[in-house]
Order: structure tokens, then sequence, then C-alpha cells
């Protein structure tokens, strides 16, 4: 680490609202930095085991509801094609067995994903034991009143974060709980409710850019969103390869399609456009990094599989290849459409960046929470 290194220190009541699988741009942002050996993502161990906890209950309650409900659709009467109904009995009793085991598989994999962001548990190494009890006994924070046993768990976070705070040279705890947030705050060490907050940060700003960008950015954002604005036709063919990478095989389902059609998937796209920008919601994120919400359509190519007992029953655009008819009962369909998008266009300038008349792309692009709305044929 350098010497100007950041030890930012996570409560659970901060990481609670990141999501692993879709990533905040903050959490990309500080990942960079963890990367450069700018900042230390510190999570003490109560904490690490209090996320992890809650994660794993999520991921008992999700998995444990779909093998109950893969359990009953299995053990149904069928009346229907015999050789369909096997194939779904069958494909039901594997994925239980398989689910069975997932749940671990998913733990470890997301602990993984933390610890390749740059995040370090902290273990529970010489806790001031007889120090937590005389708080205990007296009330003192983290502890509402004394013997309040419900506030151990913050006893010994607050415990770690005076041990970390004093053989570091900066801490900024990340915290959205009031009661441990006010006990941080009263052994001197610095708080912020979220990432925004972090972000902007004067000792945190300063390690991502430089100090006259960092000023600039603050000064001129406002100007960029208005000089992007009045080149959204440059802007929306900037974006182009962002969008086709977004939506090109991926998936979704609608109502007008068959019952056996859990999802359509978009095997070609041919057209994007009416690209439209909500720059009042923009949101800066640190020096040259943007969000904008954005809308879209997309002309392309679908693909679907469609079972023979539905047939007649799909949308008049799917195309159905009704000359061949898989051993399960499935034949292959395929359709033009325009599909529409809601996402977060996530936009990156780097600090040689000058606003001019003609259009700069930016140095990266990227899309974020990207979700299906609607199709039309």
């Amino acid at each position: 680490m350098t010497k100007t290194c950041q030890s930012i220190i996570f409560d659970t009541s901060a990481l609670r609202k990141i999501s692993l699988f879709n990533l905040p741009a903050e959490v990309r942002l500080l990942s960079d930095l963890s990367s450069q050996g700018k900042v230390e993502l510190i999570i003490p161990h109560v904490v690490w085991e209090e996320w992890f906890s809650q994660i794993e209950i999520n991921y008992e309650k999700i998995i444990g509801e779909s093998v109950k409900s893969l359990q009953k659709l299995s053990s149904r009467p069928w009346l229907t094609n015999s050789m369909y109904s096997a194939r779904i009995v069958g494909q039901c009793d594997n994925l239980i067995k398989e689910l069975c085991t997932f749940e671990k598989v998913c733990i470890g994999d997301t602990m993984g994903m933390a610890r390749e962001l740059g995040f370090k548990k902290i273990e529970l190494l010489n806790q001031d034991a007889l120090a937590i009890l005389e708080d205990y006994f007296a009330g003192n924070p983290p502890f509402k009143n004394a013997k309040s046993r419900e506030d151990f768990p913050d006893a010994f976070i607050l415990s770690q974060i005076r041990q970390l705070s004093s053989s570091r040279i900066g801490c900024i705890v990340v915290v959205a709980d009031k009661q441990l947030q006010n006990a941080v705050d009263s052994i001197g060490v610095e708080t912020v409710p979220g990432l925004k907050e972090l972000l902007v940060h004067s000792r945190v700003s300063a390690l991502n850019v430089n100090r006259d960008y960092a000023l600039w950015w603050v000064r001129n954002f406002g100007k960029l969103l208005k000089w992007l604005g009045s080149r959204e036709e440059e802007l929306s063919v900037a974006i182009e390869g962002s969008v086709f990478d977004s939506v090109i095989n991926s998936h979704f389902s609608h109502h007008t399609f068959p019952n056996s059609v859990l999802s359509a998937e978009v095997a070609e796209v041919e057209q994007i456009r009416n690209v439209e920008y909500l720059w009042e919601l923009a949101a800066s994120i640190g020096e040259g990094i943007f969000t904008v919400p954005i809308s879209f359509d997309v002309d392309c190519v679908i693909h679907a599989w469609i079972h023979a007992l539905d047939l007649g029953s799909e949308p008049e655009w799917f195309d159905i290849d009704d000359n061949v008819i898989e051993s399960d009962g499935f034949c292959s369909a395929t359709g033009e459409c325009t599909v529409s998008y809601n996402a977060d266009l996530v936009i990156k300038y780097n600090s040689d960046f000058k606003m001019g008349i003609a259009f700069e792309a930016p140095e990266s692009i990227g899309l974020e929470e990207v979700v299906f709305q609607d199709l039309y044929a």
C-alpha cells in the first residue's frame, strides 16, 4: 500500500445495498483504486459474517422455493403427451438434485467475487474483551443500554474499527446505521453514510485523478451534460457496441408467447434506434465518470423453442420450422421484432478530455441494469 492509501471500512448496513451480480459503478471505481494500491477495502470479521449470512438466507429462500415448486410440478399427474411429460419430470428431478448442492457453490463464488474486487476480511485478533464488557455493563456506545445483548455484534465491529484506525494513516467508515455511526464518531473516526458520499469525500476523490481535473470536473459537469445533450446523435453511434454486447444472446419472456416458451433469445441485432437520454437524472460518481438513464429500441431476430402441442397459439410473426420436431416434441421458431429496453449508461472521460465543437467519444462506455420493457412485432 502507498503512503497515501486510504482505508475504507464497511459496515453491514452499507454492504447490504451492494449487489455483486449487478455491480454499481461506485464499487467498480473503488475496485480500480484498490488494484492501484490507493485504497484498502476492509470488512471487519463480524460484518463479513453478517453480510454473507444474509446472502445465504436469500439463496436458501430462492433455491428452497424453486425446489418446492419443482417437487410439486414433478408429482402432478400429466394429461399431455407422454414423451413431453417424461421429459419435464426427468428434468425436474435432475434439477432438484443439482439445486441441493448449488447453494454452497453460490456462496463460495460470491465470496470469491468480493475478494477479486478487493474486499478484504479482517479476522478477529486480540480483541479487547474486557473493554467490550465494561461498555456492556456501563451502557456505553454502541450499547443502547446497559446489558443490551443485542448490541454485541456492533461492539466487536467498533472494537475492530478502533484497532484498525490506530494502525493506519487514514480510515473512513461507510455506515448507514445511525447508532453505530454515532459510536464510531465518538471514537474520532470519520464516517460517511453511503458510497456516493464516500466517492466525493476529499481524501478519496483526490486519489482518483489529479487535483486540477477534480476541480475542473466539479465546475464543468453540468456543462458537459449540455454539451453531450446537443450531440446525442454522435453519442448514440458511440454506444452501439455496448448496447449490442448487452442485448445479444440475452433472454426475455412476453405475455404473447405460448406456455411452452419460457423465454426467447436475441439471436441477431439488426438496428439500434430511438435512443433517449434522461439528462436531468444524470449523476456524477467520481471525477470523469457518471451515469445517465437511457431507453432504446432494438430491431432484432429472436429465437425460441415451441412444443408441438402449442403450435397455432404462437404470435403470427413467428416463423415455425415444423418440418423439424425434436425427440422431446419441440420445434424451432424465429421471428423479427422490435424490443425496447431501459438501462443506465456509464460514461468515463479521462483527464485529457476538453469540450470542443466536434464530438469526442468517451474513454469508456458501459451499460448497467439493462431491463427488458416490451416487444413490438
